[in-house]
């Protein structure tokens, strides 16, 4: 569909910006995560989608501490337990 091509669009954008978005203060990233990455991994997305999710929660939830950054850890552990 065509929401599904254009998010993936985005999640590659903020993968390409994920430098400068890791300069950012930690609540900004927590907020951009918990609002717009974490969410994909609670239900049903394309397998692109869902790597491209992978790759940016994965480059952003390196530079976190605290609970988000558990939560951005146990989001990739589920998506490698997908069967």
């Amino acid at each position: 569909s065509p929401e599904v091509a254009n998010f993936f669009g985005v999640l590659v954008a903020l993968g390409g910006c994920s430098k400068y978005l890791s300069s950012l203060p930690d609540t900004a990233i927590s907020s951009l995560l918990r609002s717009r990455l974490l969410p994909l991994f609670n239900g049903p997305c394309s397998p692109p989608t869902q790597a491209a999710a992978c790759w940016v929660l994965g480059e952003l939830g390196a530079c976190l501490t605290g609970p988000t950054a558990q939560q951005a850890h146990v989001a990739l552990l589920h998506s490698l337990t997908i069967k």
